[in-house]
């Protein structure tokens, strides 16, 4: 049995904690940091911090930009599917904190949803170097590596969100997809069964009946979109 499908990239957006803002030429204590920080990959570079003999005294307009405010905007953005105008806020969080996982693998979405895909891989490559166990941005590569029909890559990431989260149903679900259009028909229904249960468990009864639907056999399938968990 093979489905024919098309993998979409859908931003759910997720409150991340605002623990990361700590570059404020402010002396103000900055909130702690969350838990879990999803993914991996840098690549921006850091700005050059001045000596304390050179720091500048803060003033309104010297002041560095609140980045904290720019990563919540662009999230917003993000979650009103503009996702081209969200971009330029990740673009600043990324500059003045290059070692924050979430900002690269957000504006991956960003650029996922606009089709520069060579950016969205940088950038889901960036997050997870910079957190290997960031499960959502290997559930998202996976999807842009099915995107660009590179089924191997798409389904190790998959694979890898799957170890990472056992009860991840989003990966499931769109490993099941890939099986089912690879010809793969009996682990493709066992994944499409296990997320169906995970759905239910969760309390997400239309996507239940979404999965229940496509085990039994429509034309087309569409697979789920990424959807970030709250560290």
């Amino acid at each position: 049995m093979k489905v024919q499908a098309r993998l979409t990239l859908l931003p759910a957006i997720f409150v991340i904690a605002l623990a990361f803002v700590a570059c404020t030429s402010t002396p103000e204590p900055t909130p702690e940091p969350p838990s879990p920080t999803p993914t991996p990959e840098a690549t921006a570079t850091p700005e050059a911090t001045p000596t304390p003999s050179e720091t500048p005294v803060p003033t309104p307009t010297s002041r560095p930009p609140d980045v904290l405010f720019n990563f919540t905007q662009g999230v917003a953005l993000l979650q009103a599917g503009q996702y081209k105008e969200s971009i330029p806020q990740f673009d600043i969080v990324t500059r003045v904190e290059p070692n924050f996982a979430n900002s690269y693998f957000y504006r991956g979405i960003a650029y996922y949803h606009e089709n520069i895909n060579d950016q969205a891989m940088e950038d889901f490559d960036a997050a997870i170097e910079l957190n290997p166990k960031y499960v959502e941005a290997y559930h998202g590569r996976g999807l842009l590596y099915y995107r660009l029909n590179n089924r191997q890559k798409s389904l190790e990431d998959f694979n890898k969100a799957i170890e990472l989260d056992a009860e991840f149903a989003d990966a499931y679900r769109n490993r099941g997809v890939l099986y089912l259009n690879s010809g793969v028909t009996v682990p493709g229904l066992a994944d499409l069964e296990k997320a169906a249960q995970l759905y239910e468990a969760s309390g997400e009864f239309q996507r239940a009946q979404e999965v229940m639907a496509i085990i039994s056999g429509p034309p087309q399938v569409t697979p789920t979109p990424v959807r970030p968990v709250l560290p």
